[in-house]
């Protein structure tokens, strides 16, 4: 859902597949990205070769104007967001990883903040990622 206050010549949706889309939004300050992932648990943790929208980040997160938001539930675990309570890694983890550093993006999630609780305990799946200028404005998270 878009504010009204925006103008519809202001923004557009780009989706690039059921658990992938973007917002294009052109505010006062320059164009604004947000993208939003849902990527499904792998199985089995090296496992990367599994339809995952994180493989088509790169070409997404190419677009060179304006800033990038990047939030989902990306069902991974890595030390760089899940602390010590969930040590394994994940492979595809790494891609993301890459993804988001080729953009210069940093994690916005702080590390071992409970994102997910279940049954079966506790992680950190749902991760924010911005490019330099929107971290540096971040207030909270």
């Amino acid at each position: 859902m878009i504010n009204k206050r925006f103008n519809t010549d202001t923004w557009s949706i780009r989706l690039i597949s059921r658990d992938l889309c973007s917002l294009r939004l052109e505010t006062p300050q320059g164009v604004l990205w947000l993208h939003n992932c849902y990527s499904r648990p792998p199985g089995n943790p090296r496992s990367v070769d599994f339809a995952s929208p994180i493989h088509e980040l790169e070409e997404l997160l190419g677009e060179e104007e304006g800033e990038h938001l990047l939030l989902g539930d990306f069902n991974l675990h890595h030390p760089l967001w899940c602390g010590v309570r969930n040590p394994g890694t994940h492979d595809l983890a790494e891609v993301l990883i890459d993804r988001v550093s080729e953009k210069g993006m940093e994690l916005l999630t702080p590390n071992g903040m409970i994102t997910f609780a279940g049954r079966q305990g506790s992680s950190t799946i749902d991760l924010a990622f911005a490019t330099p200028a929107l971290g540096s404005a971040l207030v909270q998270c």
